[in-house]
């Protein structure tokens, strides 16, 4: 996990690393990295774009499988049946 990629408000005092250093990040890594930090479903094409693998998040992603266990991380990845 690599956070926080965007604002959020579970941490509202620490600067987003945004999109272009998230990528800078990823591109040397050899393990599979995810983006965590105010993402939403609608962030999984530009985590991929990035070099992610795909998002995770606690609050953004909560209405999905999540809401049964709440506080619990949901990351989802491309062919996650999490996207549904």
């Amino acid at each position: 996990l690599l956070s926080p990629v965007r604002a959020t408000a579970s941490h509202p005092g620490a600067r987003p690393l945004g999109w272009h250093r998230f990528r800078a990040l990823v591109d040397p890594a050899v393990l599979p990295v995810y983006a965590l930090g105010g993402m939403r479903r609608s962030d999984l094409e530009q985590a991929q774009q990035a070099g992610g693998q795909g998002i995770a998040a606690i609050g953004g992603l909560w209405g999905g499988p999540a809401t049964a266990h709440p506080g619990t991380p949901l990351a989802i990845a491309p062919g996650s049946s999490n996207l549904g």
